[in-house]
Parts: structure tokens; C-alpha cells; sequence
């Protein structure tokens, strides 16, 4: 027998909804088991749950149609799967809550607007790293810090584009499809990260050492030697990830010689697990270290390293012959064409001191510079699939030149650093002396055209020198460059010009936004 209305209480009319449904009822129930008493009470509350079900339906029939918001495209750690399916998906459960609560079903809610980067930093950071968890943190390998927020923060506008931007852009995102998986893959290599942030973000503030930096690069080391003494561990691929990692940090704001030290250790560790062919069951981690395998130096500009493995164009059209996968070489073009644009970040600093040294007093150089920079279209010319011509290439090729005979005479410096500093810049700048006063003699010849600036340079000065193998290494770097998107290859060549010695009164107002940060957070991957 259940419990009614109160004597005392007015009954409601028939059809109101006046009645509390989700008031507490209480039934005697002649139980003679308790089977029978557990089948009563699901028996009631499958009643209430389609009472409740019906309710929701008649108020969403007599609500106004609203309109599904613009969806908002997250980046994925697993680039089998589309993100854009999953992001769609997500966002559309979100819009039909919003439409169920809604008090005023007359009145659409207005479109969704997506939060701004810190907003999406510190409370949707599943729509930067693809993964609809309840806590936005949960994919570190580390418990986060508001330090850690910061760097990460930091960390992700770096590749602004590369997070936030449209990933339909570019088939291969180098930031989602590789940097994050590996980097968030172990303590070790995250904490490497870090050190990178924090480096970065102290040179951006004027400081040209961090103590946060050192302290994150001695944790990631610490864990390292911690698993390089378990034979368990010694050769996993997280420790391969974490070793390019600290070898990234090394090359950017660290030192040649600590460079080289963890080298050579990584290549022990390479060859103890049967050389890059054994990491195809990790493809990241693959690709990673296979371009790692390709330096012999810090430095892309450094002429000592192998580029006529990734600008072959005859590899192009197949399987990579050491990787075996028609995706891996475009893949390990983009991942270079990252590393090479943070190591000319590098050597807009390294050439500081060469611009102290008086390497602006040459003026054949600048006069070439100068003439590249007239040559160069403007952005706006750019169109959709704009092919790489003769000219491009040519003109491209006459700029890395420059740059890399410039970039070998700042290694000499480095190189032979030793007593007084006045005879290293002394030293340092005889290639570029005698470059200059080639130009100079030759100077009616060459600024008649960037065919014959070409010409100058890589037939009639590169067999006066010691220095013909930097022809072929621009050419091959050239090459890789002209696999890259229009507007990529566009970034690239202002933003070497800008940092090149040149005349200042000759037109390059225009070009001071093209820093090698500002191109990185630029793209969205080749």
C-alpha cells in the first residue's frame, strides 16, 4: 500500500504539473523474498526514468530548431584517426546540452567562439592535444606545475599555427603527429622540452642564460642516467627519445662539444639496437632519429653535414630505400624544415659577433644581398600551387651560398677560440674578405643578373677556393627547399635576407617582421 496525498494537503487538478515527481514515495511491499523485493524497486525506478524520458521529449519537440555552432577543429595525438570527425562529434553533444538547458528555446544561442590561447591552454587543453578527458593535463608524464603552464603555453605558441591553425592545411603536422607524442611520451624527454621553453623564453625577455633552463635539462639528464643503468631500459625507446631531445636542446642553447658527447652516445645506442631499420615499429621515433643520424655537426648551415639523402629527387617517387615508406621522406623534409629554421634562429645570434667584427664594411656583399632582395616576389604574388621555376631556385641558391660561406667563417671563430679574441675575428673574416673582393672585381658581371650573381658565385669563385664542397651541400639544401610549399619557401628566403649584411636604405623597412620566430610559428608543415 503506497503513501498518497495528505488529508490537509488540496489535490491538485488532473493534468497539472504542479505534482513534485521527484518527491521521495514510499510503498509496503508483502516481500516474500528478497528477489521480489529488488525486482519492486527496479520495477519503480525503470517507471520514474521513462516519466522522465518523456518529459525531456515533449520539452525538446516544443523547443525552436537551433542551429548546430561552427565546429572547432582540435590537433590529435593519433593521426589515423580524423580529427576532424572527433572534433565534430564533441562539439555537437556540446550544442545539443546547450539547446536542452537552454530557458528561452525562442532565442538561438549565439555562435560559438573559440577561447583564446591561454583560455585553451588552461582549461581545454584537449582541443590542443586531441584528447576529450576530464582532467585537460592527464597526458603529461609529469605532475604539472604553474611553472610547467607556463612553459607549455610558451611551448605551443612557438608552433602557433602548428596548434591553433587549420590542420587541413597540411597533410603532416610535425608538432602533432610526432613532437607531441614523443615529447609527452616519457619524463625524461618532456622535461627536455621544458628546457627548451625556458631557454627560449629567456632570450625573448633579454636574457642570455637561464637557470630554470639548466635546472629542467639536469632533471631530464638525471632520469636518463637513472634508466641508462637499468640493462632493462638501456636501449627502450624512450631513452632514444629523450637523448634527441637533449640533443635538440644542445644545438639551440646549449654547446657544440655537449652536442657532440651526446652524439656519439646515441649513435652507441643506435647501433647496439641494430642500426634505424630496427625502430619501425615506432615510425616517430624513426623518423626522428634517422634525421639526427644525418648530422655530423649542430648546424644544417654547416656544410660537413649529409643532405643528398632527403633531396634525392629520384627517392621521391617511391619507397625510401633505409625507412621502406612512401610517406617517410616528405615527412623527414618537414621535420628538417623545422630544425632548420630554428637553427637559423641560432645563427642570427652566432653572427652578432660578426656584425661587431665589422662584417657590415664589405660592400660588394651587401650590393648582392641587395640585388637578391630586389629579385624576391612579393608576398601578395604568391598563388595557389605556384610552382618552383628555374629562377626561384636559382635565386634561392645564391642566397644560402652566401650564408653558409658567412656561417663557416663563424665556425672557424668558434673552432679556434683561443687567447686573444682580436685574432680569431681576424680570422674569422678572411673568407668573407676574400669573397667580397671577388665580388667587387667581378662587380659589371654579376649585377647584370641573378643567372650571372649564380654564376659568380658557384663556378668562377667555388674553384678559386678551398671551399667547392659548400656548391654541392647548397645545392642539395636548395633542393629540399623546393619540396616545401610556395609560401614557406617565400618565409624562408626574407627571413635570410633580413639577418644577411645589407644596406638599410634599400627598401627593407618592410622586412622586419620576417624573424626565424616569426616564420616558425608561421607554418603549418610541409
Amino acid at each position: 500500500m503506497s503513501s498518497d496525498n495528505k488529508p490537509d494537503e488540496p489535490v491538485a487538478p488532473a493534468g497539472s504539473k504542479q505534482e513534485d515527481r521527484y518527491a521521495t514515495k514510499f510503498a509496503f511491499v508483502n516481500d516474500q523474498s528478497p528477489q521480489d523485493s529488488r525486482s519492486h524497486a527496479m520495477r519503480e525506478y525503470w517507471r520514474q526514468r521513462r516519466r522522465t524520458k518523456s518529459d525531456v521529449a515533449g520539452s525538446s519537440s516544443s523547443s525552436s530548431s537551433v542551429t548546430t555552432p561552427q565546429t572547432v577543429r582540435p590537433l590529435t595525438l593519433r593521426p589515423g584517426l580524423s580529427s576532424a570527425s572527433s572534433s565534430t562529434g564533441t562539439m555537437t553533444r556540446a550544442s545539443s546540452r546547450k539547446s536542452n538547458s537552454s530557458r528561452s528555446p525562442k532565442k538561438a544561442p549565439e555562435p560559438l567562439k573559440q577561447a583564446g590561447i591561454p583560455a585553451q591552454m588552461l582549461s581545454g587543453m584537449n582541443l590542443a592535444i586531441g584528447n576529450c578527458r576530464l582532467d585537460p593535463f592527464d597526458q603529461f608524464p609529469v605532475k604539472l606545475t604553474a611553472q610547467h603552464h607556463k612553459l607549455i603555453l610558451h611551448w605551443l605558441t612557438m608552433y602557433a599555427n602548428m596548434t591553433f591553425g587549420d590542420s587541413s592545411k597540411a597533410r603532416f603536422n610535425p608538432l602533432r603527429d610526432v613532437f607531441f607524442p614523443l615529447d609527452l611520451s616519457n619524463a625524461a624527454a618532456f622535461n627536455a622540452v621544458m628546457a627548451q621553453s625556458a631557454a627560449h623564453l629567456a632570450r625573448m625577455q633579454g636574457r642570455m642564460r637561464s637557470t630554470e633552463a639548466l635546472q629542467f635539462k639536469a632533471e631530464a639528464i638525471r632520469i636518463l642516467s637513472e634508466w641508462m643503468a637499468d640493462e632493462k631500459k638501456a636501449l627502450s625507446d624512450d631513452v632514444l627519445a629523450a637523448i634527441s631531445r637533449i640533443l635538440a636542446y644542445e644545438r639551440y642553447w646549449g654547446t657544440e662539444a655537449e652536442w657532440l658527447v651526446h652524439r656519439a652516445g646515441l649513435q652507441r645506442l643506435i647501433d647496439q639496437r641494430g642500426g634505424v631499420k630496427a625502430l619501425q615499429n615506432n615510425w616517430r621515433l624513426e623518423l626522428t632519429i634517422y634525421l639526427i643520424s644525418l648530422m655530423s655537426k649542430p648546424s644544417w648551415f654547416d656544410s660537413s653535414n649529409q643532405l643528398w639523402e632527403i633531396s634525392d629527387s629520384s627517392m621521391s617517387t617511391g619507397p625510401h630505400p633505409f625507412l621502406g615508406s612512401e610517406d617517410a621522406l616528405p615527412r623527414i623534409r618537414s621535420l628538417w624544415l623545422i630544425s632548420f629554421i630554428q637553427d637559423t634562429r641560432t645563427l642570427m645570434n652566432n653572427w652578432l659577433e660578426l656584425y661587431i667584427s665589422g662584417i657590415t664594411k664589405y660592400t660588394a656583399l651587401q650590393q648582392a644581398v641587395a640585388t637578391l632582395h630586389a629579385a624576391v616576389p612579393a608576398y601578395s604574388d604568391l598563388t595557389e600551387g605556384q610552382r618552383f621555376d628555374k629562377q626561384d631556385y636559382t635565386r634561392l641558391a645564391c642566397i644560402l651560398f652566401i650564408v653558409i660561406m658567412i656561417q663557416s667563417s663563424t665556425s672557424i671563430l668558434t673552432q679556434e677560440a683561443s687567447g686573444s679574441q682580436f685574432p680569431q675575428a681576424t680570422v674569422s673574416l678572411d673568407r668573407i674578405a676574400e669573397l667580397d673582393a671577388f665580388l667587387l672585381a667581378r662587380e659589371p658581371q654579376w649585377t647584370v643578373s641573378i643567372d650571372e650573381l649564380y654564376n659568380t658565385l658557384y663556378h668562377d669563385f667555388s674553384s678559386t677556393t678551398e671551399n667547392a664542397h659548400i656548391t654541392g651541400y647548397t645545392l642539395h639544401m636548395a633542393t629540399v627547399m623546393s619540396y616545401m610549399s610556395p609560401e614557406t619557401r617565400r618565409g624562408v628566403e626574407k627571413t635570410l635576407l633580413h639577418i644577411l649584411p645589407h644596406i638599410p636604405a634599400q627598401g627593407w623597412q618592410d622586412d622586419n617582421e620576417w624573424t626565424p620566430d616569426a616564420l616558425l610559428s608561421s607554418i603549418y608543415g610541409d
